[in-house]
Protein backbone atom coordinates (compact mmCIF):
# COMPACT_ATOMS: atom_id res chain seq x y z
CA UNK A 1 0.00 0.00 0.00
CA UNK A 2 1.46 3.29 -1.03
CA UNK A 3 1.47 6.48 0.92
CA UNK A 4 -1.21 8.05 -1.31
CA UNK A 5 -3.54 5.09 -0.91
CA UNK A 6 -3.12 5.27 2.85
CA UNK A 7 -4.00 8.99 2.89
CA UNK A 8 -7.08 8.36 0.73
CA UNK A 9 -8.19 5.57 3.05
CA UNK A 10 -7.76 7.83 6.11
CA UNK A 11 -9.71 10.66 4.43
CA UNK A 12 -12.48 8.19 3.65
CA UNK A 13 -12.66 6.98 7.26
CA UNK A 14 -12.30 10.36 8.98
CA UNK A 15 -14.79 12.53 7.17
CA UNK A 16 -16.18 15.73 8.71
CA UNK A 17 -19.60 14.11 8.97
CA UNK A 18 -18.31 11.11 10.94
CA UNK A 19 -16.21 13.32 13.22
CA UNK A 20 -19.21 15.58 13.98
CA UNK A 21 -21.49 12.59 14.62
CA UNK A 22 -18.88 11.13 17.00
CA UNK A 23 -18.45 14.42 18.88
CA UNK A 24 -22.21 14.99 19.21
CA UNK A 25 -22.64 11.39 20.42
CA UNK A 26 -19.87 11.88 22.99
CA UNK A 27 -21.51 15.13 24.12
CA UNK A 28 -24.88 13.43 24.70
CA UNK A 29 -23.29 10.47 26.46
CA UNK A 30 -21.43 12.79 28.86
CA UNK A 31 -24.59 14.86 29.38
CA UNK A 32 -26.71 11.86 30.40
CA UNK A 33 -23.96 10.06 32.34
CA UNK A 34 -23.42 13.27 34.30
CA UNK A 35 -27.07 13.23 35.47
CA UNK A 36 -28.37 15.58 32.74
CA UNK A 37 -25.71 18.07 33.77
CA UNK A 38 -22.82 19.73 31.98
CA UNK A 39 -20.46 19.30 34.93
CA UNK A 40 -18.47 16.44 33.35
CA UNK A 41 -17.67 18.78 30.45
CA UNK A 42 -16.89 21.85 32.60
CA UNK A 43 -13.32 22.18 33.80
CA UNK A 44 -14.53 24.47 36.62
CA UNK A 45 -16.27 21.45 38.20
CA UNK A 46 -12.97 19.58 38.42
CA UNK A 47 -11.35 22.67 39.94
CA UNK A 48 -14.22 22.79 42.48
CA UNK A 49 -13.65 19.12 43.43
CA UNK A 50 -9.91 19.75 43.74
CA UNK A 51 -10.50 22.76 46.01
CA UNK A 52 -12.96 20.75 48.06
CA UNK A 53 -10.46 17.93 48.64
CA UNK A 54 -7.77 20.40 49.65
CA UNK A 55 -7.21 20.59 53.42
CA UNK A 56 -9.35 23.35 54.90
CA UNK A 57 -7.53 26.33 56.39
CA UNK A 58 -9.79 26.56 59.42
CA UNK A 59 -8.88 28.84 62.29
CA UNK A 60 -10.15 28.00 65.76
CA UNK A 61 -10.09 31.00 68.09
CA UNK A 62 -11.69 29.30 71.11
CA UNK A 63 -11.19 25.52 71.31
CA UNK A 64 -13.67 24.95 74.17
CA UNK A 65 -16.61 26.62 72.42
CA UNK A 66 -15.63 24.97 69.13
CA UNK A 67 -15.75 21.49 70.73
CA UNK A 68 -19.16 22.28 72.23
CA UNK A 69 -20.35 23.59 68.85
CA UNK A 70 -19.33 20.32 67.16
CA UNK A 71 -21.06 18.26 69.90
CA UNK A 72 -24.21 20.35 69.65
CA UNK A 73 -24.20 20.17 65.86
CA UNK A 74 -24.28 16.37 66.03
CA UNK A 75 -27.09 16.21 68.60
CA UNK A 76 -29.58 18.98 67.77
CA UNK A 77 -31.01 20.81 64.80
CA UNK A 78 -29.60 24.34 64.68
CA UNK A 79 -32.62 25.68 62.81
CA UNK A 80 -35.19 25.00 65.56
CA UNK A 81 -33.89 27.40 68.19
CA UNK A 82 -33.08 24.80 70.86
CA UNK A 83 -30.59 24.77 73.67
CA UNK A 84 -27.72 22.40 74.31
CA UNK A 85 -26.61 21.28 77.79
CA UNK A 86 -23.02 20.12 78.16
CA UNK A 87 -22.47 17.65 80.98
CA UNK A 88 -18.70 18.23 81.14
CA UNK A 89 -18.89 21.97 81.80
CA UNK A 90 -22.40 22.02 83.34
CA UNK A 91 -23.36 24.89 81.04
CA UNK A 92 -26.31 25.50 78.77
CA UNK A 93 -25.63 26.90 75.31
CA UNK A 94 -28.43 28.46 73.31
CA UNK A 95 -28.51 27.87 69.58
CA UNK A 96 -29.78 31.41 69.02
CA UNK A 97 -26.46 32.70 70.39
CA UNK A 98 -24.51 31.07 67.53
CA UNK A 99 -24.26 33.29 64.46
CA UNK A 100 -22.63 32.56 61.09
CA UNK A 101 -21.39 35.47 59.01
CA UNK A 102 -19.69 35.38 55.62
CA UNK A 103 -16.54 37.44 55.80
CA UNK A 104 -15.88 37.79 52.08
CA UNK A 105 -16.61 36.06 48.80
CA UNK A 106 -13.88 35.51 46.24
CA UNK A 107 -15.24 34.95 42.70
CA UNK A 108 -12.78 32.48 41.19
CA UNK A 109 -14.78 32.30 37.94
CA UNK A 110 -18.35 32.88 36.79
CA UNK A 111 -19.44 29.47 38.14
CA UNK A 112 -17.00 28.98 41.05
CA UNK A 113 -16.55 31.04 44.21
CA UNK A 114 -14.92 30.77 47.62
CA UNK A 115 -16.35 32.25 50.80
CA UNK A 116 -14.64 32.74 54.13
CA UNK A 117 -17.05 32.28 57.05
CA UNK A 118 -16.83 33.15 60.73
CA UNK A 119 -18.98 31.54 63.43
CA UNK A 120 -19.74 33.67 66.50
CA UNK A 121 -21.01 32.76 69.96
CA UNK A 122 -22.39 35.71 71.96
CA UNK A 123 -20.83 38.10 69.42
CA UNK A 124 -17.35 36.59 69.96
CA UNK A 125 -15.71 34.78 67.00
CA UNK A 126 -14.56 31.26 67.77
CA UNK A 127 -14.25 29.50 64.38
CA UNK A 128 -13.33 30.56 60.83
CA UNK A 129 -13.40 28.31 57.74
CA UNK A 130 -13.56 28.34 53.93
CA UNK A 131 -16.36 26.97 51.78
CA UNK A 132 -16.78 26.71 48.02
CA UNK A 133 -19.77 27.16 45.70
CA UNK A 134 -20.19 25.81 42.17
CA UNK A 135 -23.10 26.88 39.93
CA UNK A 136 -24.10 23.85 37.88
CA UNK A 137 -26.15 23.93 34.67
CA UNK A 138 -28.33 21.04 33.48
CA UNK A 139 -31.86 19.61 33.65
CA UNK A 140 -32.95 18.77 37.21
CA UNK A 141 -36.34 17.41 38.20
CA UNK A 142 -37.57 18.42 41.66
CA UNK A 143 -40.80 18.47 43.62
CA UNK A 144 -43.14 15.74 44.79
CA UNK A 145 -46.48 14.13 43.97
CA UNK A 146 -48.56 16.47 46.12
CA UNK A 147 -47.09 19.82 45.13
CA UNK A 148 -46.18 18.84 41.59
CA UNK A 149 -42.94 18.46 39.74
CA UNK A 150 -40.83 21.23 38.23
CA UNK A 151 -37.83 21.27 35.90
CA UNK A 152 -34.93 23.46 36.97
CA UNK A 153 -32.01 24.29 34.72
CA UNK A 154 -29.38 25.16 37.34
CA UNK A 155 -28.45 24.42 40.92
CA UNK A 156 -25.60 25.15 43.28
CA UNK A 157 -23.16 22.67 44.79
CA UNK A 158 -21.68 23.57 48.18
CA UNK A 159 -18.49 22.21 49.72
CA UNK A 160 -17.44 22.48 53.33
CA UNK A 161 -14.86 20.24 55.02
CA UNK A 162 -14.54 17.86 52.02
CA UNK A 163 -18.31 17.23 51.80
CA UNK A 164 -20.14 18.21 48.60
CA UNK A 165 -23.90 18.76 48.84
CA UNK A 166 -26.60 20.32 46.68
CA UNK A 167 -27.94 23.70 47.78
CA UNK A 168 -30.68 25.87 46.27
Amino acid sequence: MTKENLLLKLKEIFTIKRILISLVSLFFILFFVGGCSFRLMDWQYYKFVKLCKKPNKAIIYNKNIYDLYIKADKQINFYQGEKFYDKNTNQTFYVDSFLLKGRYVNEISSSLSESRNIVYYNKQPFYEYSSYWYKETGLFLSGDEGAGFIWKNNRTLYCKENIIEVRR
